[in-house]
């Protein structure tokens, strides 16, 4: 193998290694580029996610209220006229103002 050839060769080699360690240095930025755009989702799904717990919690103590005596009580008396045998039911009309 003449020197030129040798040359050539040794020239090639360094080439193709510096092409390599440019795709594998774009690849790692791309890869960092992702994990950060992953993280960002992550702490944006982990906000939403506190936020439908703290709904999640209104709800169940909405419900628990409306299942409670009071609440079906309070509502028998002031959305369908209920009340108990006992008790007597006063209805007052407002008098119209001229």
């Amino acid at each position: 193998m003449t020197e030129r050839q040798l040359m050539f060769r040794i020239k090639l080699i360094t080439s193709v290694a510096v092409a390599l360690l440019v795709l594998l240095a774009a690849f790692i930025c791309f890869q960092l580029i992702s994990l950060r755009n992953l993280r960002d989702t992550e702490a944006r799904l982990e906000r939403e996610l506190e936020v439908l717990k703290r709904q999640t919690q209104t709800l169940e103590e909405e419900i628990e209220y409306r299942n409670s005596r009071t609440f079906i009580e309070q509502y028998a008396r002031e959305k369908l006229g209920l009340g108990y045998s006992n008790e007597s039911r006063y209805v007052f009309e407002e008098e119209e103002k001229e």
